[in-house]
This record gives C-alpha cells, sequence and structure tokens, in this order.
C-alpha cells in the first residue's frame, strides 16, 4: 500500500469519527437552533470540514443565527448577511432570485467593509481599506499600511509595458496606466497588529473559492503582524457565501 493510499484510509477514517461526532451531537437538533452556542459551535466546525460529505441545508445560515441569539452580532450585522448567497443550500435559484443576487453585488462589498469595520471597532483595533486602483493611484492613502502593496502593483505595470515615471502623472493618466494593465480590481481589507493562527487562515481560505480571474489570488494571510483579506471584484461577485463571512466572524471573535 502506496503513501497516499494510507492518506486516503486515513482521511476516510477521520470523516467517519466526525459523522459519529455529529450524530452524538445531534445534528437535527442544531439545525432546529435547540441546542447552546458551545454545542452550535463544536456541530459548525465537523460540519466545515466535512464540506460536501453532509446533506443539511442552508448550515451556514443556521449558525449565524445562534450568533445572533447570543449577541455576539448585533441586527444590523445579521442583516448585511442578507446579500449573501447560501453556499451551503441545495434548493435552484429562480431567475428573480439570481438578477437580485447579480444587482447587489456593491452592497456585497460594502457589507463586508462594514462587518468588519464594526467588529474591529468591538476589539480596539484599527482596520484599513482601499482597492487596488486607489493603492495604484496612491491618493490619500496610508502608505504604512498600502506602501508595498502599491510597489508591487506599480512594479508589475513596469513589466507589463514601457517604463512610466509614475511620479510625473495625474491621477487620470495613472488611472489609464492601471487600466491598460488589470482588468479587474483588487479589495484589499487590513486589520493592523492583528494575526490569525495557520489553521484559521486555512479554513478561511478553503472557503473563499478564488475564481483566479484577477492577476493576484484572492486570500487570507498573516504578515508583519498585520491580517489581510484580499479578495478579487470577481471572486466577490462569484464566490464569497455565507460560510466564508460566517468562518470570518469566528474566526475575529476567536470562536474557531
Amino acid at each position: 500500500m502506496n503513501e497516499g493510499e494510507i492518506e486516503r484510509l486515513k482521511f476516510g477514517f477521520y470523516q467517519t469519527l466526525a459523522l459519529k461526532k455529529l450524530t452524538i451531537l445531534n445534528i437535527n437538533k442544531f439545525m432546529n437552533m435547540e441546542v447552546n452556542l458551545k454545542t452550535a459551535l463544536m456541530i459548525y466546525k465537523i460540519m466545515i470540514q466535512l464540506e460536501n460529505k453532509i446533506h443539511y441545508s442552508g448550515y451556514s445560515k443556521i449558525m449565524f443565527k445562534y450568533l445572533l441569539e447570543y449577541k455576539i452580532i448585533s441586527d444590523d450585522e445579521y442583516e448585511e448577511l442578507y446579500y449573501f448567497y447560501d453556499d451551503t443550500e441545495d434548493e435552484e435559484w429562480t431567475e428573480e432570485e439570481w438578477m437580485a443576487y447579480t444587482e447587489s453585488y456593491e452592497q456585497r462589498e460594502q457589507s463586508l467593509n462594514y462587518l468588519l469595520e464594526k467588529l474591529c471597532e468591538k476589539k480596539g483595533l484599527n482596520y484599513y481599506y482601499e482597492n487596488s486602483m486607489n493603492i495604484f493611484i496612491g491618493k490619500d492613502i496610508n502608505m504604512d499600511i498600502f506602501g508595498e502593496h502599491q510597489k508591487v502593483f506599480r512594479d508589475d505595470v513596469v513589466d507589463y509595458g514601457e517604463v512610466a515615471n509614475f511620479e510625473d502623472m495625474d491621477e487620470e493618466e495613472l488611472s489609464d496606466e492601471y487600466c491598460d494593465a488589470f482588468e479587474d480590481d483588487l479589495l484589499c481589507h487590513v486589520i493592523e497588529n492583528f494575526e490569525l493562527t495557520q489553521l484559521q487562515i486555512e479554513l478561511l481560505n478553503k472557503y473563499l473559492h478564488d475564481t483566479g480571474y484577477f492577476t493576484y489570488p484572492s486570500q487570507v494571510y498573516t504578515k508583519s503582524g498585520n491580517t489581510y483579506i484580499e479578495i478579487s471584484r470577481n471572486t466577490m461577485f462569484e464566490s464569497v457565501g455565507k460560510t466564508f463571512i460566517v468562518n470570518l466572524l469566528l474566526v475575529l471573535e476567536d470562536l474557531i
């Protein structure tokens, strides 16, 4: 038996144990909002690890309801979840539902900003947000936070085309340079002096589902003591669902 076969057997064994634990904890009570927060978190952690191996529609939305019930999030914060599709639901969308979803893509960007801003405010953390075009142009941005990003973006534009003196360009010229090189924007969220564990980072990236459309990947990472949540607009539009948002809130509240 080779190493790959052994790993598959181990993975299958762990999945079986996880499914048994879900049965013991009573997943139906979780779905019916009949367990306490501690048990709900235990069940949810197992469910997101098993991902497609379970068939309980809408469990991420249920976990969000527990966060509301136990006042970890406010009513206003809960309402922001409306704009994200439920990636754990099995039901097919109607044409009207799909149109409503596509038309609310800007609201999803604003909702993520709002949730991060509110959570960081509660925890006394500094939160910064810019998109890659604004960072590239450099008008009124925090260079201590986004200066390295700007260098990367501008260096890549130089590699893409002819050498340019960006310091001599006005805002419109810089915008044109950016649009010539890139077809999308990267939405850059930064939480200063806050680090995630490697397991938390892996969990968030697992449910981010980068579309691969933009030059730079959509990802969550920690660097120089700060946490970066970077999502392309295309990824935000197509694949950021409720599970990622719920996981992000749980991670930042240190509940998972």
